[in-house]
């Protein structure tokens, strides 16, 4: 696939780590959620603190940086939060395909492909600086060979599903 679109915790425990969403992966109980809704019944809890332990959509990509020299243009994985961008990919495919451009759909088609030209700039706020995209255009692009298959990542299976038990401790 050309996306990996996962629901996961972030920033738990000490460590600071991520976790798959157990719930909204594969609807078995997740002891991060259990534990929101805790938050939420309490009174005292604020809203920033429930917000920072639900799950958050993340979107992995197999990209190839077209920038760079080709030599040095290899696939990548490119992740990224689903709100930051892509709903702003969505916009723009649903934007294009709304003026008939119908082969939009399907830039990750190795065959009839696009290329997502976008640009990224920080953007600073109290809680520290994050990425800000904008998706500038979807460019027809030569086909690409059927090797490049060889180069990109099988994304879900770099996906760890960890048990109920794992994620609780």
């Amino acid at each position: 696939d050309f996306i990996l679109d996962i629901w996961v915790h972030r920033y738990v425990g000490p460590s600071k780590s991520t976790f798959l969403c157990l719930a909204k992966y594969n609807g078995t109980a997740c002891p991060i959620c259990e534990e929101v809704e805790e938050l939420r019944k309490n009174t005292d809890t604020k809203k920033k603190q429930i917000d920072r332990a639900k799950a958050k959509q993340r979107c992995f990509y197999n990209v190839i940086d077209l920038t760079l020299p080709e030599k040095d243009q290899i696939v990548q994985i490119f992740e990224e939060a689903h709100y930051v961008f892509e709903r702003h990919l969505l916009n723009k495919i649903a934007t294009r395909v709304s003026l008939n451009d119908h082969a939009v759909q399907t830039y990750y088609e190795l065959e009839d492909g696009r290329t997502v030209v976008f640009s990224v700039s920080k953007k600073k706020s109290p809680q520290g600086e994050s990425n800000e995209y904008a998706i500038e255009d979807l460019v027809k692009r030569p086909p690409y060979n059927i090797d490049v298959l060889k180069e990109t990542y099988s994304l879900d299976e770099l996906l760890y599903v960890p048990t109920y038990e794992e994620v609780r401790n």
